[in-house]
């Protein structure tokens, strides 16, 4: 367990002291070990840290080494849980990724060590692309580390689509209109072919184009004597509809089979009921959004857009109560709460109120790792054994 908490540690103290040095190549170098370390330690791992290795990737990997080309490693199956899966049943950018990851290393560390990298590398540029002064990044990693890290050791396809996804969506929102808008849908392209489900983040670009259809002036709502900005109004308006869209769980089914995924219509299968718990596991942000909420809508353009993300991914995590796997849905709106936090943290006028924020978000994580991934076991990452343990 201490293993994953030191390497967290290292990295993000590797951040902090990169941003605080102006050298740029020993900047440069304390940036790529900061990342680089915990991808290693995702490269060493044992198969049986993250059910998922075992599940497909090590299949994966022994179907490619026997396979004497890549169109006969496509023809490759097996029983799957309950079913024959073939190997060109998973998506074809992951599947190309382990085929030509075991021909050119016959690795099997090599290929979970590139799998990390293909999730941290596209995180961390997504938040210097968001964050120009690079005060929040440390932070924000430290919340990845401790919130996202170990669920990207199982679900480790879906994780590298949310990476380019979460890229993709930084471009859109602070790099040059068009430029911005063929990124992101270059970074949709990629994600899809990694995990087919990444298909419904094109929300993100409407929801995104929705709330700066006019740039130049803040649109407000005058109700009475009440001023309400037109954004807010967008914010309740997304809440509402995301509700009503999950109550009505059929839409999702049919969207699936719609778009061609139909492996994942069984996240939204069973019947749905309201947990609680995926509510209170957003206490502490909505606790931040009231103390810092009105300040930081001022000093944010973006503010709104990460708000909704965070609605959303309070909305679409109900779905865990549908199916085992129904909170995947969530993920690709929860990523954004790596740059919701530190912002929020940030905002208030009074910095005491700021450091405090901080102590509390960085207390809360280590409980939050501490909860789901050592003492429940989620995603079965802990204990950490190396692969030649």
């Amino acid at each position: 367990m201490l293993i994953y908490i030191i390497t967290f540690i290292i990295s993000c103290s590797l951040l902090k002291i990169a941003n605080q040095i102006n050298n740029k190549i020993l900047k440069k170098t304390f940036n790529i070990l900061a990342i680089i370390i915990p991808c290693i330690l995702a490269g060493l791992r044992n198969t049986k840290v993250g059910t998922d290795v075992e599940v497909y990737v090590q299949q994966l990997f022994n179907f490619a080494k026997q396979s004497s080309s890549y169109n006969e490693f496509l023809t490759c199956k097996w029983w799957w849980i309950y079913r024959i899966k073939y190997v060109a049943d998973f998506e074809s950018a992951f599947t190309l990724f382990i085929y030509f990851t075991q021909k050119l290393t016959d690795n099997i560390q090599m290929v979970m060590f590139g799998i990390q990298v293909l999730i941290s590398v596209p995180i961390y540029y997504g938040l210097k692309k968001i964050d120009k002064t690079k005060k929040n990044i440390c932070f924000a990693m430290f919340i990845f580390y401790f919130s996202f890290f170990n669920v990207g050791l199982n679900t480790m396809r879906q994780y590298i689509a949310i990476a380019f996804i979460f890229y993709g969506t930084a471009c859109l929102m602070y790099d040059r209109k068009n430029i911005g808008t063929i990124k992101f849908f270059l970074n949709l392209f990629i994600a899809y072919f990694f995990h087919n489900s990444s298909i419904f983040s094109i929300l993100i670009y409407f929801i995104y184009k929705i709330l700066n259809f006019n740039e130049k002036k803040e649109a407000c709502i005058k109700i009475n004597n009440f001023r309400i900005r037109l954004k807010a109004v967008i914010v309740i308006g997304f809440t509402l509809v995301s509700i009503i869209l999950i109550l009505n769980a059929n839409l999702f089914i049919n969207m699936f089979s719609i778009l061609g995924i139909k492996d994942y219509s069984g996240w939204t299968s069973g019947k749905i009921t309201f947990m609680a718990s995926k509510i209170i596991r957003g206490f502490p942000i909505i606790i931040a959004l009231i103390i810092s909420g009105k300040y930081y809508v001022k000093e944010n353009k973006n503010s709104y857009m990460y708000i909704i993300m965070f609605v959303m991914s309070l909305a679409f995590a109900q779905f865990a109560s549908a199916s085992t796997y129904g909170e995947r849905m969530s993920y690709i709106f929860q990523i954004f709460n790596i740059v919701l936090i530190p912002e929020l943290c940030n905002a208030h006028p009074n910095k005491n109120y700021n450091i405090i924020m901080k102590m509390f978000f960085v207390l809360y994580y280590i409980f939050y790792w501490y909860y789901y991934f050592a003492y429940g076991n989620s995603g079965e990452t802990v204990p950490y054994s190396f692969f030649w343990q």
